[in-house]
């Protein structure tokens, strides 16, 4: 296996890229999104949107009263620049499921 192996991946292809953070409490971070470069340097990710809560909401943003789900979690930058030295591990990985809407009930 190349020591640096985005370098196969697809540009434009979704991928995740497990990064190093430093912090004792939580050494990795995971990155998932669009590969829009990558070179011996590194790699350029473009964050997926954080998909729809499905569970119950966990709290409110007081600016705006909306409810919220991500609570806990830093905001994150769109475009997320990870250097190779950063990188523990990574993969390319399908696309995001399409969501189907539920079926109409049948009148009966």
């Amino acid at each position: 296996m190349p020591e640096t192996p985005w370098l196969d991946w697809p540009v434009g292809s979704r991928v995740v890229v497990r990064r190093r953070t430093g912090e004792a409490d939580a050494p990795y971070a995971d990155v998932l999104g669009t590969l829009l470069a990558s070179d011996e340097d590194g790699v350029v990710v473009r964050r997926d949107p954080p998909a729809r809560a499905r569970g119950p909401v966990s709290a409110v943003d007081p600016a705006t009263d909306a409810a919220r789900s991500d609570v806990g979690s830093a905001p994150s930058p769109a475009t997320v620049t990870i250097p190779a030295a950063e990188i523990a591990l990574g993969k390319v990985v399908p696309p995001r499921p399409v969501r189907r809407r539920p079926p109409e009930p049948t009148p009966r």
